[in-house]
């Protein structure tokens, strides 16, 4: 608990001043560079004061010149500043559109190149899915967490077909990605934090040039497939 409020008195006033910071730096830096460049150091920060280590497997199996759309588990608060900090690439997270009521955040999220989805009105998430292909035909790459929402026990859940749609719909790679551990640093509904060691690994590129909207559930099996293989609780 001690280390949960000292990390909380250090953490939300530097979220809120690197929030403050990536809304300035968006109208300075083109294409969300500056502001990606500010969510990078957020989460170092994070990951340093709460004491996770992050061990990184397979981005030797990635082109760092080739923009992909990474799908993800998804069981912790602490997946996104993880996540961040493991891909050295200009990535863009798919975030649910709710956030953009969180005070600070949501505004940097706004004007920092991220795309938000309204998960309750398709034509508005088909428009977020198709500004996202955007993004991916201009230099950045995507993330999404496919099962939607954090695991409760941590297991992977079944997979949305919202990234796999961008996907397709952009002819782009799929690198599925396995994110091991992070329930057990923040667990879901809960505020308390725990130091640790996380794994973040990352799959061969699932291509889907040619693929169509029939492809779909194949694609959907075999990236679910690559990420419960890599997958562990302990």
């Amino acid at each position: 608990m001690i280390k949960t409020i000292w990390s909380g008195l250090i953490l939300l006033p530097w979220t809120v001043f690197c929030a403050f910071v990536s809304i300035i730096a968006a109208f300075f830096v083109p294409q969300g560079r500056g502001y990606h460049f500010i969510g990078r150091l957020w989460s170092w920060l994070i990951l340093k004061v709460i004491g996770v280590k992050v061990v990184v497997k397979g981005l030797d199996l990635l082109d760092p010149n080739a923009n992909y759309v990474f799908v993800s588990n998804h069981a912790s608060a602490m997946d996104i500043p993880v996540v961040i900090n493991a891909i050295p690439y200009q990535i863009r997270l798919v975030a649910k559109k709710e956030l953009e009521k969180v005070f600070m955040l949501g505004w940097s999220l706004k004007f920092g190149d991220y795309i938000l989805i309204d998960r309750d009105n398709k034509s508005k998430s088909r428009s977020s899915l198709d500004e996202a292909a955007d993004k991916l035909k201009n230099g950045r790459s995507i993330l999404m967490f496919a099962e939607g929402t954090r695991s409760v026990d941590g297991n992977v859940g079944p997979f949305k077909v919202g990234p796999f749609l961008l996907a397709i719909n952009a002819q782009a790679q799929i690198v599925p990605v396995t994110l091991n551990f992070t329930h057990t640093i923040m667990e879901k509904d809960r505020l308390r934090v725990h130091s640790g060691t996380v794994e973040v690994i990352f799959s061969s590129p699932i291509d889907t040039a040619g693929k169509t909207d029939a492809d779909r559930k194949q694609i959907v099996e075999v990236t679910h497939s690559a990420v419960v293989k890599n997958h562990r609780l302990s």
